[in-house]
């Protein structure tokens, strides 16, 4: 049986050591999250997308469907909080890496993913469709 678990977390976005949002309820942001397998080499990267209701709200207008698909929504910016409930996502067991990963890629955009992503980037933005 193997397991993963998170390497590192990273964000392009902003700086997850020092992020205070100027509006604690209302922010959004990528995530990265770097998983790798116990006692192996190597690491994948998943992509997240981490904000709020209100800065759904606020960018997309009611006729906007939103499917959710790699964002997780949350009230208010509390990384370690976020963590805890990333890890018990995705630091899981499976009989390969390509199982795991498998079902990381319902959390997370695979690195390995993004070609086929890349290919709806005209219709499809952060799980919203419109």
């Amino acid at each position: 049986m193997k397991r993963s678990y998170i390497i590192n977390y990273h964000s392009p976005d902003i700086d997850l050591d020092t992020f205070v949002p100027t509006v604690a309820d209302d922010f959004g942001f990528l995530l990265q999250l770097f998983i790798g397998e116990v006692d192996s080499e190597g690491e994948e990267c998943f992509d997240v997308f981490v904000c709020t209701p209100k800065w759904i709200e606020r960018n997309y207008d009611k006729q906007t469907v939103l499917i959710g698909l790699h964002t997780i929504i949350v009230r208010e910016f509390n990384f370690p909080k976020l963590m805890k409930a990333i890890e018990e996502l995705v630091c899981i067991d499976g009989v390969s890496w390509e199982a795991i990963s498998d079902q990381i890629r319902y959390i997370g955009l695979s690195e390995l993913d993004h070609n086929h992503w890349n290919a709806y980037k005209n219709s499809v933005k952060c799980g919203a469709l419109g």
